[in-house]
């Protein structure tokens, strides 16, 4: 297990600063992206993610370019032009918030894009259509720009100080994971249905939490519960994954077909689950 070495972290007071507008607390609760960090490694993250989050491609250009946009960053254009920066996008999601808090933060993120296509290209035999942004970005982008490094209670500041909601920063802060975070970042966050944190959130010594660990169990929650994995149209997860899919919800096993649509209600429509007070949705 890879410590970051940040020790305990504390959430700092926060009275006395005014709560923002309630659209960009609505913006946080309602945002759909993620970062599976399944290995502390880029290259090896990007092995393990399962065909259907090929899509994680464009949604990590996505991030990195609203990050860039966010700081008010630069980014050369691209030599052909056709090839235009992706608008802003979920400007309060705790993974585009983490995304520009450092520079390493956005160089490994980078590194998972550009490892993602080309598992793509290595399986579909053709490249993903924001490859071409990915690539371009680890060229060309000067990541001095972003903070050099970046402690969590820095970033629970700096959140603070763009005067976003108090709910807002103090639910980002509390998906810190300071265990096995990417590779030259002090932590990363989790961003793990709240109704599935007491079966995938591991928390190591100390109660701090475990990052690779959370997500491969979500991974495994997500094979056994919502939908069939596969890795290049095989069902046997790579050798990096370990044991954790015999080992998490060892009663059940992993889905081999689509599961059966959830019970409709007396009305005839599929009754929704009610969403958590700032419940995010993830994949």
């Amino acid at each position: 297990m890879i410590g970051n070495g940040v020790g305990r972290v504390t959430v700092p007071a926060t009275s006395g600063r005014r709560a923002a507008d309630t659209d960009r607390g609505r913006g946080h609760r309602s945002a759909g992206m993620n970062i599976f960090v399944l290995h502390c490694l880029a290259g090896l993250s990007a092995k393990m993610h399962c065909d259907v989050h090929y899509k994680m491609i464009l949604e990590t250009a996505q991030i990195l370019y609203t990050a860039i946009q966010s700081v008010g960053a630069t980014l050369p254009p691209h030599p052909d032009p056709a090839v235009k920066p992706y608008r802003k996008t979920h400007e309060h999601h705790p993974c585009v918030l983490w995304a520009p808090a450092s520079r390493a933060h956005m160089k490994w993120l980078i590194d998972l894009g550009v490892a993602l296509s080309d598992c793509f290209n290595a399986n579909r035999g053709k490249q993903h259509g924001s490859a071409v942004h990915l690539r371009h970005m680890q060229a060309h982008l000067d990541l001095t720009q972003f903070p050099e490094v970046c402690h969590p209670v820095k970033w629970y500041q700096h959140l603070c100080d763009q005067g976003l909601d108090d709910e807002l920063v103090e639910r980002c802060y509390r998906k810190v994971a300071t265990v096995n975070p990417p590779q030259g970042c002090m932590f990363g966050v989790v961003c793990i249905d709240d109704d599935l944190w007491p079966d995938t959130v591991v928390f190591a010594k100390g109660g701090f939490i475990d990052l690779v660990a959370s997500y491969r169990n979500y991974y495994v929650h997500k094979a056994k519960h919502a939908f069939v994995m596969q890795w290049s149209g095989s069902p046997t997860p790579p050798d990096e994954f370990g044991c954790v899919f015999a080992t998490q919800f060892p009663s059940e096993t992993v889905l081999t077909s689509k599961p059966a649509k959830k019970q409709k209600s007396e009305g005839g429509a599929a009754t929704p689950r009610q969403r958590l007070p700032g419940e995010i949705r993830t994949h």
